[in-house]
């Protein structure tokens, strides 16, 4: 007797990948292409009437000096909240992994927010 898993019809794989495969393209190619699309048009603001503008769109951005700093601004508060979170936790940890007095009651308070259920 092998452990192999073996499927008597070419089917069964197809029907097991189906639900997977329709929720990722539901929820993830679906949505990502039509932002594609609508990137290369031009609508006014009520959406009543839409003009397809290719590239453009992408050549303004590219061309736009306070697109860089929005980016750049973007990306430096990113790096400063990963690095702030990451720190603090950091002491947070060695300060629960140090023997001191009351260790077991700071660690519990540590934990309590994963152990109460939200609302």
């Amino acid at each position: 007797m092998s452990n192999k898993p073996t499927f008597n019809h070419s089917a069964f794989p197809i029907l097991l990948l189906a639900p997977q495969l329709l929720i990722t393209f539901v929820f993830f190619i679906w949505p990502a292409a039509q932002a594609v699309w609508q990137s290369m048009l031009l609508e006014d603001p009520f959406g009543l009437s839409t003009e397809f503008v290719g590239a453009d769109n992408f050549m303004a951005l590219i061309g736009d000096t306070s697109y860089y700093s929005s980016f750049f601004t973007t990306l430096f508060f990113s790096f400063s909240v990963a690095a702030i979170a990451l720190l603090s936790a950091l002491v947070l940890a060695v300060m629960a992994d140090r023997v001191i007095k009351g260790a077991t009651g700071y660690k519990t308070l540590l934990v309590w927010p994963y152990a109460v259920a939200p609302r």
